[in-house]
């Protein structure tokens, strides 16, 4: 599928963005939330301990609302190949829910994230996208490199790398996939994906995307949407997928092959793809219910793995993390 311009500027307008009524969804249940008067602070409780979450309520808030406008929610990259262009992430696909109509003016989603015209948008602060525990909240930009990955084309060159981007500590769940190519064979150490279907993921964002809560079997409140990502473990952005780069999609996503704030050792993924934090022995998630909780390093991996996908058909008990 490939969008165009004119497609991707519907969906992320602020025309559009201002012609509902923001929901916020708890428990099920929908109540209207006024965005001028909220409080931005949620305290949750997970395994008995209260703890003070720093993963906004504003993104289950602003992602609600994307998908009560559009019937589903923002695709995790537009990308007319797997590593293509434009290359805008879910996160920059939503940044008229988050109300940052400014930037959203910036912004030509119509041309690749790398274009000229986006250099001021591509490596613009968003306050709400840093976790004020983690370094990049006072570095709020990094470098991206280019892949330097053996044996793989890059079509469109590599002469717009390095770049420099807006950093982010929230990315996406691409579910328990971990972009294998077609033979079934690791991408690493290349960090490029290669092979039909590699960037399918089996949560709520990967290329192209169209998840509706319907289609969610698995509870809403049972399946990650977005996590935690320090800075320290891999660089992250909210802007989206830049070809030729180094881990380009792993930017913006991650997998739950492996626990929260792991080495990579279990064999399934690689270190730098997973959910982190600077926070002690844990890592916050916003659940597709809205609700934010906390996730603690040693849950066990399989019912991890269960929260990343929405049609697993796993059985979860709320007693198990």
């Amino acid at each position: 599928m490939r969008l165009s311009s004119r497609d991707i500027h519907t969906e992320a307008s602020h025309e559009t963005a201002s012609r509902f009524h923001t929901c916020r969804i708890v428990g099920g249940h929908s109540d209207y939330w006024d965005p001028h008067g909220a409080d931005s602070s949620r305290r949750h409780v997970g395994s008995g301990i209260r703890q003070e979450s720093e993963l906004p309520e504003q993104f289950g808030i602003a992602l609600h609302a994307y998908h009560e406008n559009f019937s589903r929610l923002p695709p995790g990259w537009i990308a007319d190949t797997q590593v293509g262009v434009p290359g805008w992430g879910w996160a920059a696909m939503a940044l008229p829910y988050f109300e940052e109509y400014n930037l959203v003016n910036l912004i030509d989603y119509g041309r690749n994230i790398e274009d000229p015209i986006n250099d001021r948008a591509r490596v613009a602060t968003v306050q709400s996208f840093l976790c004020p525990s983690d370094n990049a909240s006072g570095n709020p930009t990094f470098i991206l490199n280019a892949s330097t990955a053996p044996n793989i084309e890059f079509p469109l060159g590599q002469d717009h790398l390095p770049l420099r981007m807006a950093s982010s500590n929230y990315v996406g769940s691409l579910g328990t996939n971990t972009l294998f190519d077609s033979t079934g064979t690791d991408d690493c150490p290349s960090h490029y994906i290669v092979g039909e279907g590699a960037d399918k993921g089996n949560g709520p964002f990967y290329r192209n995307s169209k998840v509706n809560y319907k289609n969610v079997r698995d509870g809403l409140s049972h399946t990650v949407l977005v996590g935690e990502r320090s800075s320290e473990q891999m660089d992250s952005t909210w802007v989206g997928v830049v070809h030729g780069a180094k881990d380009p999609i792993w930017r913006i996503v991650g997998h739950l092959r492996e626990p929260p704030n792991g080495s990579g050792h279990m064999g399934h993924g690689h270190p730098w793809a997973m959910f982190s934090s600077e926070h002690s022995t844990l890592t916050n998630f916003l659940f597709m219910d809205g609700s934010v909780k906390p996730i603690f390093d040693e849950i066990e991996m399989d019912v991890f793995a269960a929260m990343g996908t929405v049609r697993g058909f796993e059985v979860i008990d709320d007693s198990q993390f």
